[in-house]
């Protein structure tokens, strides 16, 4: 049995995981989460078109590991990765492989990641290639062959690879990272993108990114999961010292408990990831959302031009109220810092743009 999660951020808090939660994931073969931070290190230099820079420290992954007796495998392959540049890359594999119970792959030169990772498992060979994207809603960095990073959604070689390694394995899994953050519905260019992959021979996609659930999709009778939400993701404070406050739905995600046989079974499970305590709980609402959602993703029940409609309601309800909330005068002129009050914070940016700083 193989688990899949969405987003893994640990930073430096100390996470609980429900005993019931943490039954399940112990008895899986592995647990499969895309790892999105790098190893901190204040000496390197930060990305300067982000502004979230996400670091993990060494005391919060010990606490994790701590709980978590299975077999780890972190997905490298999001845009967070290089939040400390090149460098900060390498040194996150570098410390992540002294840990024995961890396996990572899904970035690095461009050499290394066109080629699937295999997990066997129940004696099955299954192969999983991570993807992302350099495009403005991901901004991943993508891999040469003389810069490590990860590899492109785009790149053409994506179905003839899915091709040749699939007559050598059993099962094919793609895990891209994707789509716009925050929207509750997956593009239309998203799920063509899906498709072409199962037409080439994928049997199973498994997306993250957006830090909401998005609905599931059965095509040709293979599961396209667009979105499994943040699975655990703390709160956070921004390059600028801002607070990153999380919403309900961003706390919300969804579990897969998936047996490679002679065919895929697949189990989810509804989780919440509770940020007052740092607990992760089950959560049957979350389940009730994920299986909401994916009826509009049903092929048979709404055809694509009137998805299109619903999509684009969605998207542009969910741009207008990230704009308003960033436009509340409180989160614009008092937002919440990490080292001052509110309100010394205000006089802070006032002094410097009185200085033209």
């Amino acid at each position: 049995m193989i688990l899949f999660t969405g987003d893994l951020f640990l930073g430096n808090s100390k996470i609980q995981i429900d005993n019931e939660i943490l039954s399940l994931i112990n008895n899986s073969n592995y647990i499969v989460s895309n790892f999105e931070s790098v190893w901190k290190d204040d000496t390197l230099p930060k990305r300067e078109d982000k502004g979230s820079i996400l670091q993990f420290e060494r005391n919060s992954l010990d606490n994790y590991l701590s709980q978590v007796k299975s077999k780890l495998i972190f997905t490298l392959g999001n845009n967070h990765i290089h939040d400390l540049g090149e460098r900060g890359l390498q040194q996150t594999r570098e410390f992540l492989k002294n840990y024995k119970n961890i396996i990572l792959f899904g970035a690095g030169y461009y050499s290394e990641i066109i080629k699937p990772y295999i997990i066997e498992s129940n004696k099955k060979k299954i192969a999983v290639l991570c993807l992302s994207t350099d495009e403005p809603e991901v901004m991943s960095k993508l891999a040469t062959d003389k810069f490590q990073g990860v590899l492109d959604y785009n790149d053409i070689r994506i179905s003839e690879v899915i091709k040749n390694i699939k007559k050598t394995v059993d099962y094919f899994v793609i895990i891209p990272h994707w789509g716009r953050e925050y929207i509750d519905y997956p593009a239309v260019q998203i799920r063509n993108k899906a498709y072409s992959w199962i037409d080439a021979g994928a049997d199973i996609v498994i997306g993250h990114h957006p830090h909401v659930i998005q609905g599931k999709e059965q095509y040709k009778g293979k599961w396209i999961y667009y979105s499994l939400g943040n699975y655990i993701f703390p709160e956070f404070y921004t390059k600028n010292g801002l607070k990153q406050s999380w919403k309900p739905e961003n706390n919300q995600s969804i579990l897969l408990e998936i047996n490679f046989l002679d065919n895929i079974s697949i189990k989810e499970t509804g989780l919440e990831f509770d940020i007052k305590s740092n607990t992760l709980l089950n959560n049957a609402k979350s389940l009730k959302i994920f299986y909401n959602k994916s009826k509009l993703l049903d092929r048979s029940l709404i055809t694509i031009k009137r998805y299109f409609g619903i999509w684009e309601r969605n998207y542009l309800e969910k741009i207008s109220n990230q704009y308003d909330e960033s436009n509340n005068i409180i989160n614009r002129y008092l937002p919440k810092h990490r080292e001052y009050s509110r309100l010394g914070y205000f006089f802070i940016r006032l002094l410097k743009k009185i200085k033209g700083k």
